[in-house]
């Protein structure tokens, strides 16, 4: 009955050599795990999403096709004290900060609005010395807060061009910025700048 392999057997040859025995076991739990995510890499992951269409997002694409993707205005003031709007080096540099505006990118933002492309007086100061720009940030508030500096730095580019202040303001600006920007925008914005539409 020696030959036959019994579990009283394998009892007693653990016992004599534990060490071997966990040894052996490690091993076979390394090449399960090895084999398992070798073969089924492919099917695991952490990611959770529906295999069917759910009512929620139907309804989330229905309203961006109805009312256009999601934005979040801000505005931008550029002036100067000595040209006017109707100066060819102000309005190059309202081309030149647009350009750099959009130049953030499609998922930073959706569109910038100014005078010199549009022709819409009701983006100019009575005086003429100051425009906004009106920039659309691409997606929800929280999307554009964390794309925000980009904006600012562009804006504050502007800034540092001789004869030229710029400012930026709006709902994500005023959330994610200093005290002290926030009291720079507010002083310069303070005055009518601007037409009202009539």
């Amino acid at each position: 009955m020696r030959g036959k392999l019994s579990t009283e057997a394998l009892a007693r040859g653990s016992a004599k050599r534990p060490k071997r025995v966990i040894a052996a076991w490690v091993a076979v739990l390394v090449v399960a795990m090895g084999l398992l995510s070798a073969l089924f890499s492919d099917a695991l992951t952490t990611e959770f999403s529906p295999t069917n269409e759910p009512e929620s997002k139907r309804a989330e694409q229905l309203l961006i096709e109805l009312r256009g993707q999601e934005t979040v205005p801000e505005t931008v003031l550029l002036r100067s004290e000595t040209l006017t709007v109707d100066d060819e080096a102000f309005r190059a540099r309202v081309e030149a900060l647009s350009e750099e505006i959009l130049a953030l990118g499609p998922d930073t933002v959706a569109s910038v609005v100014d005078f010199v492309a549009t022709g819409d007086e009701t983006l100019v100061s009575a005086d003429r010395h100051a425009t906004v720009l009106l920039v659309a940030m691409t997606g929800s508030v929280r999307d554009a807060e964390k794309n925000v500096e980009g904006l600012h730095e562009a804006v504050d580019g502007a800034g540092e061009v001789a004869g030229f202040e710029a400012f930026v303001t709006g709902e994500t600006t005023f959330a994610s910025t200093s005290p002290s920007r926030r009291r720079r925008t507010r002083s310069a914005a303070r005055p009518s700048a601007c037409r009202s539409p009539s």
